[in-house]
């Protein structure tokens, strides 16, 4: 279990680097949409960052404690 942690907190962190470089320029991480601004990027890498955090503590929570 811990490897899927390890795995889980490595795609957060590349989501949270896409976020941040999605909102400097979004058509970097957002060139697969015809309609490219910040509010798109949001959308993708600010929620898949939120839910692999969340993601992460729940199994750290869960089955790393102890």
């Amino acid at each position: 279990m811990e490897t899927v942690y390890y795995f889980i907190q490595t795609l957060a962190f590349v989501s949270l680097s896409a976020l941040v470089a999605g909102m400097v320029r979004p058509v970097t991480v957002l060139w697969f949409h015809s309609v490219v601004n910040r509010l798109g990027v949001l959308r993708y890498y600010g929620v898949a960052t939120l839910v692999f955090f969340g993601l992460g503590f729940l199994i750290k929570l869960l089955f790393l404690t102890g």
